[in-house]
């Protein structure tokens, strides 16, 4: 992931498909580079983080996929996640990343 990936990154994280998952709203451009800008400091303070994952066809970022830590309940873990824009769902993406 880097700051650069903002603009394809918007086209998944302002679907509201996308973020119906989340229940939440979707994300505004602001909403967007925080998100990203957390995202790569989480990367440099543990060493991984999200990743950026590119549909090698077409060259197209179509999601991110990595592992994030976080505090849950006052328990250090650290989670697999992954988010793709809704038009990649049901392929086996989010499969083949994780």
């Amino acid at each position: 992931m880097q700051a650069s990936d903002v603009d394809d990154l918007l086209h998944i994280f302002g679907d509201p498909k996308v973020m119906a998952v989340f229940g939440t709203a979707p994300f505004n451009r602001e909403q967007m580079e925080r998100w990203i800008k957390r995202n790569l400091e989480h990367q440099s303070r543990h060493g991984y983080g999200l990743f950026s994952v590119i549909l090698k066809s077409e060259g197209l970022l179509i999601g991110d996929c990595g592992l994030e830590h976080m505090v849950v309940d006052g328990i250090q873990i650290t989670e697999l996640g992954y988010d793709f824009g809704s038009d990649h769902w049901n392929q086996g993406f989010a499969t083949e990343a994780a």
